[in-house]
C-alpha cells in the first residue's frame, strides 16, 4: 500500500510539528538512509506547480533549468521517477485541506521505492484521510517541560530564581497551556518586563478560562510604540515567507518607522543599526523567528501562523491593515485573494500587497491608489506594460516599491521618474531592456536593487550620481551605460553617493575603480566581474583607498578563456577586508606557498572548473577563518583529498559538487565544527569520513549560489 510510506505529525498550531520534522531530518540515522531532501510548504494559499518544482529543485539541483521550463504532467513524472529512483524523504508542512494532499498525491505516492514522506498538518481529519495507520499526535508539554522552556527563555544563566518568582511562573504556564509557541513568547515577555506586571497584565486580559491567543496578544500589547508598526508591516508579507532581513529593514526605514535619538546621533549610530535593534527586539521578544547568516546577523526572518494571524487582526482593530479582493482581468483557477494595508478610511489605501497568482488590475483604482505609501509584489506575480503602467500615473506619493518579476520587453516607463518621493525600489528578477533618464529625479532613493535575472543585459542612464541619499545599492550583473552618442559612452559615475554602506555587483567594465574610494561610508563592498582580461588587480587598488568604516568585500570573479597563472593570487594578501572569494576558471596550481597569497580572514571561498591535480586541502585547511568552502564544477581532478587532524578549524558548510574523479576523502581529526555537508554529482565517492555525515544542505547552497552570481 503506498500510503503506508507517508506519516503525519497532528498538533494543533504552535506545538512544534514543523521543529519536530526539523529534528527528524536532523538525525544522522536519516542522514545515512537517504539520498535526498525536499521541503515544502503547502500552507492554507498553495500552488500546486510551484509546491512540485520546489520538490523537485531540491532532489536534482543540477536540473535547475529543465525543471523550471516544465508543466504540471512533466514535474508530475518527473518527480516519479526521482522518488523511484532514489532513497529520498520529502516533508509538505502544513496541510490544512484533504484537497490539497489529492491535489498533490499523484505526484509523491508511487510503487516500489524506499521513499518517504512526512506530512505535518493540525487537521486530524486530513491525517486519517492520508494514512490512519501512520499518526504522529504531538501532545502538548506537561508542566515539568513547560518550565523547563520557560527557565531557557525567560532567565539569564545567572539570574537567580526566587520562590515567588517560581509561584507566578507556575501561575503563568497555566495560561499557555503547554504551547512551547505560548510559552516562548511569554518568556520574551517576562525577559524584559517585572513578573509581577506581566502577571497583573495576564489577570486583566483573561477571564477565568484560560486562552492562549491572549497571551500572544498581550506580546503586541505590550510592545512600546515604536515596535508595533514594524510588526504590522510583517502582516503583508504573504503566509510561510522567508522575509530578507535587508529588505525589510530598509522598508521599515523609508516607511519612516525608525528614527535616530539624540543618543544615537551622539554616538554616531546609524538608522540601519536602529532598525536592526528593532528586529532583535522582535525576535527576543518571541514573536518573530529568524535564520542567521554566517556571520551571526540575521539573514531572513517569518512569522509563525499563529503569529501572523495575530498580527493581520491586530492591523485590522487598528486600521493599519484590510484585506482586498484584486479584480482579475482574466478567470484564472486558484486566484487567492490579495491584501491591502489601509490606513484612513476603505477608499485611501496607503499600503498595498500583491500575493501569488493574482493579476493586478490597478488602472480602475487610480483615485484610491493617490495616497499609497508601500506597493508590494511576491513571487508568482507577473507584471506586462499595461498592467504596472497605473503605478507611475497614480502613486504619486510612493515611498516603497517592491515591483519585482517584471516581464516586459522594453523599457521602462519615462513617467517612473515623476515618482520623486520614492525612497525604497526593488525591481529584482525582472527582464526589461532598460530604465529611463528620468530616474535622475528621484533624489531621496535610499535603498536601490537592480537585480534583474542574471542573462538580462539592461540599458542603465548614468544618473546614479544624483541619488546622494542612497545607502544601498545592487547592480545588474550585466549592463551598459546609456549614452546619446556612441563616443560619449562613459563609466557609471558613483562617486557623489556618500552616504552609501552597501555596493553590491560592482564591475571595473562598467564602474571607475577610483569612485569606490570616493565612498567614504561604504560597509560592505560585493564585486562581480567576468572578464578575461580583467584578473586581480582590483586587490592592490582598492588596498590604497582609506575606507575606514569597510567591514567587508566580496569577489566573484571568472576566467574561463585563460588560466589563473601561479603567483597571480598573490595581489590579494595585502586587501585586509575580504570576506567572501569566489574564482571562476582553472588555477595554474596552488603551491603550499600560495595560501599565505590567499586573504586569511577568508571566511567563504569557493573553486569553480579550476582543474586543480594536486589536493587543495593541505593549504586551504590553513585558512583558520574560513567557515564556509565550495569545491565544484571540476575545482579538484584527483582521486584522493586528505585533511590533516587540526584542519578547518572553523569550517560549518561544506560542498563538494561535480568532482567526477574524487574516491576517497579523509578528515580524521578535522573539521571539528562541520555542521552542513552538501555532496553532488559525485559519483565516485561512496564513504565519507566516520565522524562526518551527510547534511541535506547542497540544494539550499546551489539556490544561494545561484542568486549570488557563484555559477
Amino acid at each position: 500500500m503506498k500510503n503506508s510510506r507517508v506519516i503525519s505529525i497532528w498538533g494543533t498550531g504552535g506545538v512544534g510539528k514543523t521543529s519536530l520534522a526539523r529534528k527528524v531530518l536532523a538525525q544522522d540515522d536519516v542522514k545515512k538512509n537517504f539520498t535526498g531532501f525536499a521541503w515544502a510548504c503547502v500552507s492554507q494559499e498553495y500552488d500546486v506547480k510551484d509546491i512540485l518544482m520546489e520538490i523537485l529543485l531540491k532532489l536534482i539541483p543540477n536540473q535547475n533549468e529543465s525543471v523550471k521550463n516544465m508543466i504540471n504532467h512533466e514535474l508530475s513524472e518527473k518527480l516519479q521517477g526521482t522518488l523511484k529512483e532514489k532513497s529520498c524523504i520529502v516533508v509538505l508542512d502544513d496541510i490544512w485541506t484533504k484537497e490539497a494532499w489529492d491535489s498533490l498525491q499523484d505526484a509523491l505516492l508511487v510503487e516500489n521505492t524506499k521513499s518517504k514522506l512526512l506530512i505535518t498538518t493540525r487537521n486530524r481529519d486530513v491525517a486519517e484521510y492520508i494514512n490512519p495507520q501512520g499518526i504522529h499526535e504531538l501532545r502538548c508539554l506537561s508542566d515539568p517541560e513547560s518550565w523547563d522552556l520557560l527557565k531557557k527563555k525567560a532567565f539569564p544563566e545567572t539570574k537567580e530564581i526566587t520562590e515567588d518568582m517560581k509561584k507566578l511562573a507556575h501561575e503563568l504556564l497555566m495560561k499557555c497551556e503547554g504551547l512551547p509557541l505560548a510559552i516562548i513568547v511569554l518568556g520574551g515577555l517576562l525577559s524584559v518586563n517585572k513578573w509581577k506586571t506581566i502577571h497583573e497584565k495576564i489577570n486583566l486580559h483573561f477571564s477565568d478560562k484560560n486562552d492562549v491567543s491572549k497571551v500572544l496578544a498581550l506580546s503586541y500589547d505590550d510592545l512600546p510604540w515604536h515596535l508595533k508598526p514594524c510588526f504590522l508591516y510583517l502582516g503583508s508579507f504573504p503566509e510561510d515567507a522567508k522575509i530578507l532581513a535587508t529588505k525589510v529593514l530598509y522598508m521599515w526605514i523609508a516607511e519612516g518607522f525608525v528614527s535616530l535619538n539624540a543618543y544615537d546621533k551622539e554616538r554616531e549610530i546609524s538608522v540601519e543599526d536602529v532598525a536592526e535593534q528593532y528586529l532583535e527586539e522582535l525576535v527576543n521578544r518571541g514573536m518573530v523567528q529568524v535564520r542567521l547568516k554566517l556571520s551571526g546577523k540575521i539573514k531572513s526572518c517569518h512569522l509563525h501562523d499563529l503569529m501572523r494571524d495575530l498580527c493581520i487582526s491586530k492591523a485590522l482593530q487598528e486600521s493599519f491593515l484590510s484585506i482586498h479582493n484584486i479584480q482579475q482581468d482574466n478567470e484564472m483557477e486558484n486566484c487567492s485573494a490579495s491584501m491591502a494595508l489601509n490606513v484612513g478610511s476603505s477608499c485611501k489605501i496607503r499600503r498595498l500587497s500583491l500575493n501569488r497568482n493574482v493579476i493586478p488590475s490597478l488602472k480602475a483604482r487610480g483615485r484610491t491608489l493617490v495616497h499609497l505609501r508601500t506597493l508590494m509584489s511576491f513571487e508568482g506575480v507577473t507584471w506586462d506594460s499595461k498592467q504596472f503602467q497605473p503605478i507611475f500615473d497614480h502613486c504619486m506619493f510612493l515611498r516603497v516599491l517592491k515591483l519585482e518579476n517584471l516581464n516586459v520587453k522594453r523599457s521602462l516607463p519615462k513617467s517612473m521618474g515623476d515618482l520623486v518621493h520614492l525612497r525604497f525600489l526593488s525591481l529584482a528578477g525582472g527582464r526589461f531592456n532598460g530604465l529611463p533618464q528620468s530616474m535622475g529625479n528621484i533624489i531621496c532613493m535610499e535603498f536601490l536593487d537592480l537585480l534583474v535575472e542574471t542573462y538580462v543585459k539592461v540599458s542603465m542612464p548614468n544618473v546614479l550620481w544624483k541619488m546622494r541619499r542612497l545607502r544601498y545599492l545592487r547592480l545588474p550583473y550585466k549592463f551598459a551605460i546609456e549614452e546619446k552618442f556612441l563616443w560619449d559612452r562613459k563609466k557609471l559615475r558613483l562617486g557623489t553617493l556618500k552616504n552609501l554602506r552597501t555596493l553590491k555587483n560592482f564591475n571595473r567594465e562598467n564602474c571607475d575603480v577610483n569612485d569606490v574610494g570616493k565612498l567614504t561610508n561604504l560597509q560592505t563592498l560585493t564585486v562581480f566581474d567576468e572578464h578575461d582580461s580583467i584578473g586581480l588587480e582590483i586587490f592592490p587598488q582598492l588596498a590604497e583607498f582609506k575606507l575606514k568604516h569597510l567591514q567587508s568585500s566580496s569577489f566573484y570573479l571568472k576566467k574561463y578563456k585563460s588560466l589563473w597563472t601561479e603567483g597571480e593570487l598573490s595581489k590579494m594578501s595585502n586587501y585586509p577586508h575580504s570576506y567572501k572569494l569566489s574564482l571562476g576558471g582553472k588555477i595554474e596550481k596552488l603551491s603550499e606557498q600560495e595560501h599565505r597569497s590567499l586573504p586569511q580572514q577568508l571566511r567563504k571561498l569557493v573553486l569553480l572548473f579550476s582543474q586543480l591535480e594536486e589536493d587543495p586541502m593541505p593549504i586551504l585547511e590553513k585558512l583558520e577563518n574560513l567557515v564556509f568552502l565550495m569545491l565544484g564544477g571540476q575545482a579538484f581532478t584527483g582521486k584522493e583529498m586528505v585533511c590533516s587532524a587540526g584542519g578547518f578549524p572553523q569550517l560549518k558548510h561544506l560542498l563538494f559538487w561535480a568532482l567526477p574523479h574524487l574516491e576517497e576523502w579523509k578528515a580524521e581529526g578535522a573539521v571539528p565544527h562541520l555542521s552542513r555537508l552538501g555532496i553532488a554529482e559525485c559519483p565516485k565517492l561512496m564513504v565519507v569520513p566516520s565522524h562526518v555525515s551527510r547534511y541535506d544542505g547542497a540544494h539550499e547552497i546551489f539556490k544561494e549560489g545561484k542568486k549570488q552570481g557563484i555559477f
